[in-house]
């Protein structure tokens, strides 16, 4: 009988756990866990975008930042001036991070020409030669550096990744995914935003 009980409180317990993490901060420990990809509040399909309004630390325009690619370049907020900007954040251990990069590789090979580039901000902690790594066997296309968690959530996150980012040619916020991007969404905003927007016909970097 006391047996059956236990087993009964188990699932109960491992909910109530669940709950209580949920609620944490969980952006202060992201970056530390192996298993955190699993970890989404915003289960991550399109209908996971929310507005620059939702979190009163969000500011509506692109924030200050600079990093160093893995190439070895620096890469700016002032070097992207006048392009449409796709931030991606992401990191080597996030399943969901891996599995939609193919479709952000395709996107930017589409919208180079027209001005948009995307960005790739990984929040590894470990070697950077382990984001060197998953980089080049994924192909990307795009300037890839290693941020931290203080940009991460000045630019709007909100404890799950993969976390993007849409920024006009002006710097402005104009959408944000949390969890994974559908595809054909992004591609309409980008749209939408080149519609009304001018960005510089920048060489590709």
């Amino acid at each position: 009988m006391m047996e059956q009980t236990r087993k009964k409180w188990i699932p109960l317990v491992l909910l109530g756990c669940l709950g209580l993490f949920g609620t944490y901060k969980a952006v202060t420990s992201l970056a530390h866990c192996s298993s955190c990809a699993a970890f989404n509040p915003f289960p991550g399909d399109s209908s996971a975008t929310l507005s620059a309004s939702a979190n009163p630390h969000i500011t509506a325009d692109m924030p200050q930042w600079e990093l160093t690619t893995l190439e070895g370049a620096t890469l700016s907020n002032e070097t992207l001036r006048g392009r449409v900007v796709v931030v991606n954040f992401w990191a080597t251990w996030c399943g969901p991070c891996i599995e939609e990069m193919p479709d952000l590789i395709e996107i930017q090979s589409a919208y180079r020409a027209q001005g948009v580039q995307f960005v790739g901000i990984s929040l590894d902690e470990g070697p950077v030669e382990q984001v060197k790594t998953a980089a080049r066997q994924m192909d990307i296309n795009f300037p890839v550096g290693v941020g931290d968690l203080e940009l991460y959530e000045r630019m709007g996150g909100m404890g799950s990744i993969p976390f993007t980012v849409v920024f006009d040619g002006g710097g402005t916020k104009k959408k944000m995914y949390v969890g994974m991007v559908n595809p054909d969404s992004l591609k309409t905003v980008l749209d939408e935003v080149l519609s009304t927007d001018s960005p510089n016909a920048l060489a590709a970097l």
